[in-house]
């Protein structure tokens, strides 16, 4: 019997799927592939930090029909005003413009359903380099198949 709150199904039909990504620098134009889980689950939470406000984020979630894709930066989730947990998405966690570190965090209120696809992409689209200390994201992932129990 299953008595967890976010009425996962039984522990073997599915697994934690971390992704991260430590310490690398992105140089101008550069794309990094943070995840792209091609199965069905949930996206638990996720962050970056880094040292440049400007670098882009792009999440992509796809369905059977279709593709929700949105690309951000921690500077516009500053100028958004978005800058406390939300409950939907992506917001600011960390504004050092003194020591020059940048965080966003995903900690949505009810996990993310992605059905066919999920998709990070960090890219640099300044004339600078930009380190990235640290990029991450949990899913959970549906494993297809383990439970017909025939």
């Amino acid at each position: 019997m299953n008595n967890n709150n976010l009425s996962l199904p039984e522990r073997e039909d599915w697994r934690y799927r971390p992704y991260d990504a430590v310490n690398f620098i992105l140089q101008p134009g550069a794309t990094r592939i943070l995840a792209d889980l091609r199965k069905h689950g949930l996206a638990i939470w996720g962050g970056v930090t880094c040292n440049n406000p400007l670098l882009d984020c792009t999440v992509e979630l796809e369905s059977e029909s279709e593709l929700y894709s949105t690309t951000f930066n921690i500077a516009a989730l500053i100028f958004a005003g978005l800058l406390a947990p939300t409950p939907s998405g992506w917001w600011c966690s960390r504004n050092d413009i003194i020591n020059f570190v940048f965080s966003a965090a995903f900690t949505p209120a009810t996990p993310w359903a992605f059905y066919r696809r999920i998709g990070i992409s960090l890219t640099n689209n300044t004339a600078v380099p930009i380190q990235v200390f640290r990029a991450s994201l949990l899913c959970i992932e549906f494993l297809e198949g383990k439970s017909d129990k025939s």
